[in-house]
């Protein structure tokens, strides 16, 4: 759960910084190894985090709402 937890920031900072995908998928891969989520799971925490204000959700790295 926690290496989890950092890869959703992790991703978070890069849709901050605008990073596509293709950009973002490689440097979670050097970040965390065999540990790293899958591209699958990278791309729709990304696509979910674009999607959701900030204001609605609680928890924007567990995705729990109010």
């Amino acid at each position: 759960m926690q290496r989890s937890l950092e890869q959703r920031m992790a991703i978070k900072f890069c849709v901050k910084l605008e990073k596509s995908a293709a950009e973002t998928i490689p440097m979670l891969k050097k970040a965390f190894g065999v540990n790293c989520l899958s591209d699958n799971q990278i791309f729709e925490t990304k696509q979910i985090i674009k999607q959701i204000p900030a204001m609605i959700c609680t928890n924007y790295f567990t995705f729990q709402f109010i």
